[in-house]
């Protein structure tokens, strides 16, 4: 009898320790800790067409006459499975400030060092959009990003591996509310000086940047 006990206390141990092993590496670190598996990068692109080469700018060393157009954006889960991230439903958000800041999402505490600003969010009206709507600051998008951005009611799933998505700023410069031709959020008709700008994108919650473009001169 005692041998029997035993072994049905051993069984359970065992059958408890699996069923750990299992929550922990199947639920809670995809659900919990997925901020640790998760990284995101971006980079911007280019549209030299007829009427928006206005600006002179560098960007990684190169001398470019264009506006900017679009966003790549970057993710990698290094976890084996599929994680799971909670953010405020602007899956892409771009901005750009004039110098370095310490919280790049909020805009809020940021607004004096604030250039520009547009975003791809998923829900809109209370109607869920696959696709995203693209706007950016001018008008009330400032606002509307400010009321939501320390909100996390969303869940998106991060599959395992690395993918880039490009966001058409975000599509072409005639027709996309959110490409950046040197103009500011708060007055779309006057443009900045010449000088070093501060490019940072929150993906799903999480922000990448600062990348660096030095405009010596605008056009237009």
């Amino acid at each position: 009898m005692r041998r029997k006990t035993v072994l049905i206390i051993t069984c359970m141990l065992l059958v408890t320790i699996v069923l750990s092993v299992v929550y922990y590496y199947f639920w809670h670190v995809p659900h919990t800790l997925s901020e640790q598996y998760v990284s995101v990068s971006f980079s911007p692109n280019f549209y030299t067409g007829p009427g928006f080469a206005g600006l002179h700018l560098e960007y990684q060393g190169k001398a470019i006459n264009a506006t900017i157009v679009w966003i790549q954006i970057n993710v990698s889960n290094s976890y084996f499975q599929p994680v799971y991230v909670n953010f405020n439903g602007f899956d892409v958000v771009w901005l750009i400030y004039n110098t370095t800041v310490s919280n790049p999402p909020d805009v809020v505490s940021n607004r004096n060092s604030l250039v520009w600003g547009a975003y791809d969010y998923l829900l809109l009206a209370g109607i869920s959009h696959p696709n995203g709507i693209i706007d950016d600051f001018a008008g009330d998008g400032f606002k509307f990003y400010a009321d939501r951005m320390g909100l996390s009611n969303f869940t998106t799933t991060i599959r395992s591996g690395a993918y880039f998505k490009n966001y058409p700023l975000f599509s072409s410069p005639s027709t996309a509310p959110g490409y950046w031709a040197g103009q500011y959020w708060f007055d779309v008709h006057s443009r900045v000086p010449p000088g070093t700008y501060y490019m940072y994108c929150i993906i799903f919650g999480i922000t990448s940047g600062p990348q660096n473009v030095t405009i010596t001169s605008i056009l237009y």
